[in-house]
């Protein structure tokens, strides 16, 4: 064994071209896929960093022209108090807000949140505390939470920030803890959590106020999200019927699965993406594929003198195993360095409205799968010339002079490189395609001015 690894690293030193050729073509198909795959199952697959995830849901209001909109304080007061299909709901308002007290004054984004959201999501705070109900109550202290890139961004990520006070909006608040990097809720990003406080908030009692509320639910074990809104829709009907002039244009109440609204429209520019890059994992599988076929039309002389010499079947296969077992580790050394430097390019570049940035990471399960699925291909096609059942070219082989090869061997050689370019050609065509339509998507018009 000793003796063959030595073999097949002289011989991959002396045909440089050839190894760093493969080398590259496998890395980058395993880096490429590896990172991007990881985002996609960062941002799509995997469940939310909450208890229970999946009997989380987003609750919005149907109005005649949309199902998406905001409820009042009082008609959230109301779902909370009446509901029987949800264990709790809790109130999400946002708002702009200027930030004093500490350093140059901000403008900040601030998110109101029922003071009991984090029990509800089972979001624990990497530093300090969250907010409890007791924050809510009247005459509390007033006191907020920071999210995770606006402690790094603005404080330097100094743990000694919990305790001190900060003026938001010319009101004093004591910082009390901050959120990890995965804490994320449909809204834009916030970098300030306060109380909601309805108790004491000026609209608690006015029916006909301001729609600024989003919310969150949890359902109860064995509801499904169809049932919930059903119920959550009867209580509507009854307000309106209580309340006709305030409720008028309330038509039903419409649930929609947490993960579902956080990823929202990003689930299409993803997964397009992940095409794009699944075309270049094809072309290297290819170029690997021709150069480990046109290597094997040149070593066809190698191979009959060892089998004239006595090698067996089995001991010529091994020597070209362990050729493709170096080619392969190499390669899936290298094209880990590639996913894991794409992946933190990605978090670094990436655009601050994707939704779970923080929670993506380099994902050592999909590198493994990528991985997996090339050194097949790898495999398949470095074997080729071993599994070639003897026959009477043997003799032809050993006849032919070096640098010779036969008229047959020359149009093997020129067919692969035909269909090497074919191949690269399409799939490039398509890498391309996919792009142009990620562009478009991102190009698509609102149908107003959004400039500025």
């Amino acid at each position: 064994m000793r003796n063959d690894i030595r073999f097949a690293l002289r011989l991959l030193l002396r045909s440089k071209t050839f190894s760093l050729g493969v080398i590259a073509a496998l890395a980058l198909g395993i880096g490429a896929n590896s990172a991007i795959f990881t985002v996609v199952q960062a941002v799509l697959i995997d469940a939310l960093p909450f208890r229970e995830p999946d009997r989380l849901v987003w609750v919005t209001s149907a109005l005649p022209g949309s199902d998406n909109e905001p409820f009042s304080l009082p008609e959230f007061l109301d779902y909370q108090a009446t509901t029987t299909s949800m264990t709790d709901l809790a109130a999400i308002g946002t708002s702009s807000m200027s930030l004093v007290g500490i350093g140059d004054a901000e403008r900040v984004q601030g998110m109101s949140v029922s003071a009991h959201l984090f029990a509800m999501l089972g979001a624990e705070p990497s530093v300090g505390r969250a907010l409890s109900l007791d924050d809510d109550r009247p005459g509390a202290e007033p006191v907020v939470v920071l999210s995770d890139p606006f402690w790094r961004r603005r404080f330097g990520g100094d743990s000694a920030i919990v305790g001190r006070a900060i003026t938001l909006n010319g009101r004093g608040y004591r910082v009390v803890g901050v959120m990890p990097p995965s804490f994320a809720l449909p809204p834009r990003e916030a970098d300030v959590l306060v109380p909601l406080s309805p108790g004491k908030h000026p609209w608690r009692d006015v029916r006909g106020s301001v729609n600024f509320l989003r919310v969150v639910g949890r359902m109860k074990p064995g509801v499904s999200i169809a049932q919930a809104a059903a119920e959550l829709s009867t209580i509507t009907q009854r307000l309106k019927q209580t309340f006709p002039v305030d409720y008028a244009q309330r038509r039903g109440v419409r649930l929609t699965a947490l993960r579902d609204q956080i990823v929202k429209n990003h689930r299409q520019n993803l997964w397009t993406l992940l095409g794009a890059v699944g075309f270049v994992l094809l072309i290297a599988c290819a170029n690997v594929a021709s150069l480990f076929l046109a290597r094997a039309s040149t070593r066809h002389r190698e191979f009959a003198i060892r089998t004239a010499l006595g090698a067996s079947r089995s001991r010529v296969t091994r020597q070209l195993l362990i050729e493709i077992g170096l080619i392969a580790g190499v390669s899936g050394v290298v094209g880990s360095a590639v996913a894991i430097g794409g992946v933190r390019a990605f978090v670094a570049l990436g655009p601050s409205y994707l939704p779970r940035l923080g929670e993506i990471h380099a994902d050592f399960r999909v590198l493994g799968f990528t991985a997996l699925i090339t050194l097949i291909a790898a495999l398949a096609f470095g074997l080729v010339p071993a599994l070639r059942p003897p026959g009477a070219d043997r003799v032809e082989s050993l006849r032919e002079g070096r640098g010779s090869p036969s008229d047959a061997r020359t149009r093997t050689r020129s067919l692969l490189i035909i269909v090497e370019m074919m191949l690269a050609v399409t799939l490039l065509a398509g890498t391309g395609l996919l792009l142009r339509s990620l562009r478009e998507i991102q190009r698509i018009e609102p149908g107003f001015d959004a400039s500025r």
